[in-house]
């Protein structure tokens, strides 16, 4: 079987382990680090021969990675602005440290316009610290503090989406954070959305991460009850695309949902759409467990786009060659050449 580990994906039936069982599995694949050789090598792990060889080389496939992740975090692109194909959500907290969440404590301090206000950002101050240092807990009981100061905090949007936030990505759980007793994705996803209300005007890449990250909470309840919450996470994913069209982790994340709810020609005709450079994440939905229930669509849908591109190369070369052609009939009937 494919490396189906390396990213969370829920049992069809429902029944089978939890985002939080994931989380804490010992045997759970782990990525050595964010380098691109690290990455690669874990989703090719066990790749079907049948599948690599449709992909290209892994040499190839950590080049291509290298060249689309940030030189000091792979798990951004090269500009810090956007998520890399190498995201995954069980190492989420990469949110807490780009975009509009690096505003320094003082800018906040300075809109505070009241009493509460200020105390909520010195919360705020109090939770990304322990967040930073893995004390989630104590982030947890900040976060709540800040949120408590008074209603004259929802009037302060440039902290309050903050705050929503980190507290998201707190109940959502990572790799680093595993405690049952914050876990709690159905809280995480009214957080993820609370933040992206807030951002949506001035901060629309942000916001599309909150929902991005709504869609992700909503994807991982489980209640024994086949596809739960899986329209409300699709929808939550297609918002985040709406929000910010080149957000390629939004394609992958609504073709894979769709792959879940069996949709398989809708989902992989999504990826069929995604930027050239991008589409190094049809590695990443090769080792993706939702994406493997179908194997045989997933191997002949890499087959078709394949071919495609061989077949759009050709006629680029035979375009240029009758290019060519034409430059030499014309030429030759006003009896000149190009040095001419």
């Amino acid at each position: 079987m494919p490396n189906l580990s390396w990213n969370f994906s829920r049992s069809p039936d429902g029944t089978g382990p939890s985002w939080l069982d994931y989380l804490r599995d010992p045997a759970r694949s782990q990525v050595l680090s964010d380098e691109p050789a690290d990455i690669v090598r874990a989703l090719v792990n066990r790749l079907p021969a049948s599948t690599l060889r449709l992909l290209g080389s892994p040499e190839s496939l950590e080049a291509i990675f290298g060249s689309l992740s940030h030189p000091s975090n792979g798990l951004l692109d090269p500009t810090g602005i956007r998520l890399s194909a190498a995201f995954t959500w069980s190492r989420g907290e990469v949110l807490a440290s780009m975009g509009g969440m690096l505003v320094p404590t003082v800018e906040l301090m300075a809109d505070a316009r009241s009493q509460a206000q200020s105390e909520a950002v010195q919360l705020f101050q109090v939770a990304r610290e322990a967040f930073l240092e893995r004390y989630f807990t104590e982030s947890l009981e900040a976060l709540n503090g800040a949120l408590n100061t008074g209603s004259s905090l929802n009037a302060a949007g440039r902290l309050v989406w903050r705050i929503h936030l980190l507290r998201a990505l707190v109940l959502l759980g990572s790799v680093d954070n595993t405690d049952p007793q914050i876990i709690n994705p159905p809280q995480a996803e009214q957080s993820f959305l609370m933040a992206a209300r807030y951002a949506r005007s001035d901060y629309p890449l942000d916001a599309a991460r909150a929902l991005l990250g709504a869609g992700w909470a909503a994807y991982v309840q489980e209640n024994g009850e086949a596809n739960y919450r899986m329209r409300a996470a699709m929808t939550y994913t297609d918002e985040a695309h709406d929000l910010d069209s080149d957000l390629a982790e939004a394609q992958f994340q609504s073709a894979k949902f769709r792959m879940a709810l069996g949709e398989t020609d809708p989902a992989l005709h999504s990826l069929r759409w995604l930027p050239v450079k991008e589409r190094v994440m049809l590695l990443k939905a090769s080792a993706d467990g939702d994406f493997n229930r179908y194997i045989g669509k997933l191997e002949g849908f890499l087959s078709a786009l394949r071919e495609l591109n061989v077949w759009s190369i050709w006629l680029k070369e035979r375009r240029t060659a009758d290019c060519w052609t034409c430059i030499g009939i014309l030429g030759s009937a006003t009896g000149k050449t190009m040095n001419s």
